[in-house]
């Protein structure tokens, strides 16, 4: 129990956050992956990873993550060809434009909760009664919800 309190918070994290396996965990922070994959299990890790994956910034981090182990990757090469650099320009530019696609997708996701958090505002403002008030909030929170899950 002493270990996970000196590292489990930052293995989850990194497992969670970062998408390291347990292996590279284990390296990382000079623990047995052995540790690792007992504490994923244990606290649930893998279910927390695809739930924080299914979120914009989750995914972005994600996209993020890779684009700094394939710079890594790149500059560790030794004889690097032509064929290489191309390679990596291709994998670079997906990645870019997977990032421009999810940061426009996490804008409009704003934009809608924006208006319709002022549309709730300008309904409890009009002459409504109780209950049609109740109803419109019941709709406006279930298309938020609807937005989130999609």
């Amino acid at each position: 129990m002493a270990k996970y309190r000196s590292y489990g918070m930052e293995a989850e994290s990194m497992y969670i956050r970062k998408n390291k396996k347990c292996t590279e965990i284990g390296e990382l922070l000079g623990i047995s992956w052995r540790t690792i994959e007992r504490w994923k299990r244990k606290y649930n890790w893998e279910e927390k990873r695809l739930e924080y994956n299914k979120t914009a910034r989750g995914a972005i981090e994600v996209i993020e993550t890779l684009l700094h182990e394939k710079l890594d990757d790149f500059v560790k090469k030794e004889d690097i060809t032509l064929k290489d650099i191309k390679g990596f320009a291709d994998a670079i530019s997906k990645i870019v434009a997977s990032l421009e696609k999810l940061r426009k997708t996490t804008d409009l996701r704003t934009q809608v909760i924006t208006v319709m958090t002022e549309f709730s505002s300008y309904i409890k403002k009009i002459n409504l009664k109780v209950g049609q008030i109740e109803f419109v909030t019941k709709l406006v929170q279930g298309f938020f919800d609807y937005t989130r899950d999609r």
